[in-house]
């Protein structure tokens, strides 16, 4: 999958995931709170492993 799309289509789970652990926080189910809280830690580490990298300033 081409780089872009791979980006929006974590970004897009990432979303999902946080959506769906506010709901199970607020129902109280904290094991699976913690289980998508580590989903969401692992979708915005390969989101941002897939950016590219920054241009660095010229002063």
């Amino acid at each position: 999958m081409p780089a872009p799309a791979k980006l929006l289509n974590l970004q897009f789970a990432l979303s999902m995931l946080l959506e769906l652990r506010r709901n199970t926080e607020a129902e109280g189910e904290e094991f699976l709170t913690y289980l998508l809280d580590m989903a969401a830690a692992e979708a915005a580490d390969r989101a941002k492993a897939t950016q590219p990298p920054k241009m660095a300033r010229s002063r």
